[in-house]
């Protein structure tokens, strides 16, 4: 039997600070079906007056659903980098409980976590049981939890982040891949790709893609992150990374998350469409291969 077609995942990226409305026109323009929100984005909404359920009808209107939480850091014992810039404190200043709150409230199915932490700043040991407690409070609301790592903070490669979800060897708890993160970050790119077709089945349901070019385009890994580019624009094993975990059998998602001018010059309808169009270009070549 085939392997399914993943369905469209919609990550606002750098498109955040554009407001809800026009995160649901991104959408809606590139014709996802789901879309993530940031604790953030979704604290700023409730405050505002805003209902969970007003949020749920807003979307439905155009054809979305809020699935996922894009991220959560307070899953493990430290939220952040001991002197994070203002933004990414503001970003995850929310305790775990507010964010199963927030991701309850919207019928989300998923949560998306990070460690946000410095590198070396948390064991191994004390990550695992992190985990695998945050796992447990997520599955009583029914709820996935995927770790993602990303290479300048504290899980920084593909091979750390299994090794937590591998120790919490919990039921609802996976990893997710951006295709960034793993070739930018890696010390041996052949090493990593054997490593991720070594993963069980189910494990990885959930990929982001972005492209960039080998040749670095800033002082720093960090700095990168501005120079992301749509799938197919740029120089990375984007068809290699995505093949392996589509060829495991359980792709239930894929978006891409861009940041930086090849996002940020777009309009939000012209910023979905692109979005979606070469996700579905990657993935058709992929699949027809």
């Amino acid at each position: 039997m085939p392997n399914k077609t993943p369905q469209l995942l919609f990550w606002p990226g750098s498109l955040n600070g554009r407001g809800f409305a026009s995160l649901l026109e991104s959408a809606w323009s590139g014709g996802y079906s789901h879309m993530a929100v940031s604790p953030l984005m979704v604290n700023q909404l409730l405050t505002s007056g805003r209902s969970a359920e007003e949020l749920r009808t807003e979307a439905k209107a155009s054809g979305v659903t809020l699935s996922h939480l894009d991220g959560v850091s307070s899953w493990a014992p430290l939220w952040h980098q001991s002197n994070p810039f203002p933004w990414i404190k503001e970003r995850f200043d929310f305790s775990r409980e507010q964010c199963l709150d927030m991701a309850e409230a919207l019928g989300m199915s998923s949560i998306l976590a990070a460690g946000a932490f410095d590198q070396g700043a948390v064991s191994l040991e004390d990550l695992i049981q992190s985990f695998g407690e945050f796992c447990d409070e997520a599955a009583k609301r029914r709820m996935r939890v995927e770790l993602e790592f990303v290479p300048f903070w504290g899980i920084p490669d593909l091979k750390f982040a299994w090794d937590i979800v591998r120790g919490a060897n919990r039921p609802n708890g996976g990893l997710l891949v951006d295709t960034w993160h793993l070739q930018k970050g890696t010390k041996n790119l052949e090493e990593d790709l054997k490593l991720l077709a070594s993963i069980p089945r189910g494990v990885i349901q959930n990929v982001q893609l972005a492209d960039a070019l080998l040749v670095p385009q800033a002082d720093s890994l960090y700095g990168e992150g501005r120079f992301r580019q749509f799938p197919g624009d740029g120089e990375l094993a984007i068809e290699r990374i995505l093949k392996i975990v589509y060829d495991a059998g359980e792709l239930n998602w894929i978006g891409t998350e861009i940041f930086g001018d090849a996002i940020d010059k777009l309009t939000s309808a012209e910023a979905g469409k692109r979005s979606a169009a070469s996700t579905q270009s990657t993935f058709a070549e992929l699949s027809s291969s």
